[in-house]
């Protein structure tokens, strides 16, 4: 993996024999915007975090239906949990209106009680245009 910019762009190495780095990589692109917390002198389009992890579940899916093992299944699990929790996050952001705003978000005493879905099969559920899941 190599950074190309810091938290929005990364070169990924192919698996397998490697020719030359330009032929040999991936480029993943992740959003990058402007606002209270982040003041950079250029926006881009790309995905976030949450649409990478939905590639890793259904990844992991299908190399488990090729040759199923209980490192594939605790991988989903963790995957999809990890999944829940950025969009828990993401949700708490847009009710509380503080995406782009502000660092801090309330949180409940009971930790994901107030979150209106859940982490099995989350990465089924329709994502909007902002790229986070729609309720």
């Amino acid at each position: 993996m190599k950074v190309i910019d810091a938290g929005h762009e990364y070169q990924l190495t192919h698996v397998g024999e490697q020719i030359d780095w330009v032929k040999s990589h991936e480029t993943i692109t992740f959003i990058k915007r402007s606002g209270k917390l982040n003041t950079h002198d250029v926006e881009y389009n790309g995905t976030n975090v949450q649409e990478c992890l939905r590639v890793l579940i259904d990844r992991t899916l299908y190399l488990d239906e090729q040759l199923t093992c209980e490192e594939s299944k605790d991988a989903l699990y963790y995957l999809r949990q990890t999944l829940f929790i950025f969009e828990a996050r993401a949700y708490r952001r847009k009710l509380q209106k503080q995406n782009r705003q502000d660092g801090l978000h309330d949180k409940p005493a009971e930790r994901y009680k107030d979150i209106p879905f859940s982490e099995y099969e989350i990465e089924n559920l329709p994502v909007g245009s902002d790229g986070h899941i729609l309720l």
